[in-house]
């Protein structure tokens, strides 16, 4: 510096030059200090050595780090895998025991194609499938008699069915008479009816009906629950199982063979209860129609159902014998399915009345109980050829005589019904009036009044007079009047009760009922005005009224 330099810098008093002076002295001291404790060379390359180590301590570090978050991430996979194969190896045990099980089934499934498939089946192997139809089922029945084939003949039908009445009636279930006998008569026509239906109100004695009929009367019996799913003939009789390579049979086809094998002379009843649960033409179509056919069949060559019995084998062939008698009972609620036209033609439709009395059951006991020890006879069993002898096969009346112009006139009232039928849309076939006129001459009463007009001949028989007495007069009118309920009213049901439907349809039918069958007009009102707004025959009224022509009868 120049002095000049010096002044400006740090001025020209003696006292702030010595201060700072001083001050420059102290921290040349100290930094002098401060250079003493400083390392040399050496140090200044062990550090610059230091310093070159510990950067190579920090790559390898920063190595390893990667090398340990590559190592984790490989681990991770690795774990992965492990469960992967487990899931794998589970999955795999279960395609083995799936593989092992399906192996067994097509092992299976291979000899019973090979069964199935096979040219010839011996006779011994069609037995062994059809063993189970032949499985008793009558004496292993809880109340069903097992009958003989001896022939009860000489048994008056009348007295017959007035036995059943009182037994019923001391049994303490008190069925009125003319619904006794009009289930009677449709179990008579079988071969013009084939299907006699029980209808009404819940609790009436429906199925107790035909079980005291057949327990009291000496016929065999089986009550058959429909079930709701029956939707084929197999789920009434049974099916053929493959794998056990054998039929199953269903107790009403074991009772049916039987009855058409072992006791083919002997009567018998099949009760379809609740028929109407599942459609009946599904599971009783086959029946329906042979069942009709029945009557142009001979006895040595009847109708057949044929029951399949597998592939290979010839099936099993169930005739229908006639002594093999059908009925059902039918509720009408929403659980049920409703009959069709078809049904209803080939059936009687019995129509139950509500009770007027209830009456109670406080010494109610088992029917078998009652019958050793109560029942005042001994139970002959019904056999086939005394129940022909009571059906009359034929119409017994001479051409223009009374009784015949008596017939022909209620078949005018029938066309006439027919003619109002028209416009809704239904229509009486020929096989309701054939079931008309042949249950009118199968009634018991007609018959019995019928006979009271035989007179005897030069040939040493009775012949008919063809006179109309009052008793077959009054006997043909319950007989008729009967099956206008049984047969005619279900093709009203569901008919408009109003508009033109009622005017040209009902009323015609309504005046026809008022003026010939006048005890039904109760019952054809009420089946006019309860419907909602449709025909629906649910009463049965009548049946109280015509008492009068019934022996010994309480219900007068």
């Amino acid at each position: 510096y120049t002095y000049k330099d010096f002044i400006a810098r740090f001025g020209d008093d003696p006292r702030i030059l010595s201060e700072k002076l001083n001050s420059l002295k102290q921290q040349n001291d100290k930094l002098a200090a401060d250079l003493a404790t400083r390392p040399g060379p050496e140090k200044d390359r062990e550090c610059a050595q230091l310093k070159e180590e510990n950067n190579t301590l920090k790559f390898k570090l920063e190595t390893e780090r990667n090398d340990n978050f590559e190592g984790r991430k490989q681990l991770l996979e690795l774990e992965s895998l492990r469960k992967d194969k487990a899931l794998l190896d589970a999955e795999l045990e279960t395609w083995k025991s799936k593989w092992e099980s399906s192996q067994d089934v097509i092992s299976n499934q291979e000899a019973q194609i090979r069964r199935l498939t096979a040219t010839e089946v011996t006779p011994a192997d069609r037995d062994k499938r059809a063993a189970s139809l032949h499985e008793p089922y009558l004496t292993n029945a809880f109340d069903a008699p097992l009958v003989s084939a001896k022939d009860a003949s000489g048994v008056n039908e009348v007295e017959w069915l007035e036995q059943i009445y009182k037994s019923c009636k001391q049994y303490g279930l008190q069925f009125p008479h003319r619904i006794l006998y009009a289930f009677h008569t449709s179990l008579k026509i079988a071969n013009w009816s084939s299907l006699s239906v029980l209808a009404g109100v819940s609790g009436t004695g429906k199925s107790e009906l035909p079980h005291l009929y057949a327990r009291f009367g000496g016929l065999n019996f089986i009550n058959v629950p429909v079930q709701p799913n029956w939707d084929s003939q197999e789920s009434m009789l049974g099916f053929f199982n493959s794998i056990d390579n054998k039929f199953d049979a269903q107790p009403v086809l074991r009772f049916l063979v039987e009855c058409t094998e072992k006791y083919k002379n002997n009567m018998a009843i099949v009760l379809l209860d609740e028929m109407n649960l599942a459609h009946v033409e599904h599971y009783f179509a086959d029946f329906l129609s042979k069942l009709e056919m029945r009557r142009s069949s001979s006895d040595d060559k009847p109708q057949v159902i044929e029951v399949s019995l597998g592939a290979g084998v010839q099936p099993y062939q169930l005739p229908l014998s006639p002594n093999v008698l059908w009925c059902g009972t039918m509720n009408q609620d929403e659980t049920t399915k409703s009959l069709s036209d078809k049904v209803l033609d080939r059936g009687t439709v019995i129509h139950f009345p509500r009770p007027r009395h209830l009456i109670g059951r406080s010494n109610a006991m088992k029917l078998d109980v009652f019958c050793d020890r109560i029942l005042p006879y001994k139970i002959t069993p019904m056999s086939l050829t005394t129940w022909n002898s009571w059906r009359m096969k034929r119409i017994p009346f001479i051409e223009k005589s009374q009784q015949q112009e008596e017939l022909d006139r209620y078949r005018k009232l029938l066309e006439e019904m027919n003619e109002s039928l028209s416009h809704a849309g239904r229509a009486i076939g020929h096989r309701v009036w054939q079931a008309i006129e042949h249950y009118t001459v199968n009634h018991p009463l007609v018959i019995k009044a019928y006979n009271e007009t035989l007179r005897d001949g030069k040939d040493g028989k009775k012949h008919s007079s063809g006179e109309l007495t009052k008793d077959l007069r009054d006997a043909m009118h319950l007989a008729v009047e009967d099956q206008i309920v049984q047969k005619v009213m279900p093709k009203l049901r569901g008919i408009d009760t109003r508009g033109t439907t009622r005017e040209d349809c009902l009323d015609p039918i309504g005046h026809l009922i008022d003026n010939e069958f006048s005890d039904l007009t109760e019952d054809f009102k009420l089946a006019c005005e309860m419907g909602y707004g449709q025909f629906m025959w649910n009463s049965a009224e009548y049946i109280s009224k015509g008492n009068d022509l019934f022996e010994d009868s309480e219900e007068k």
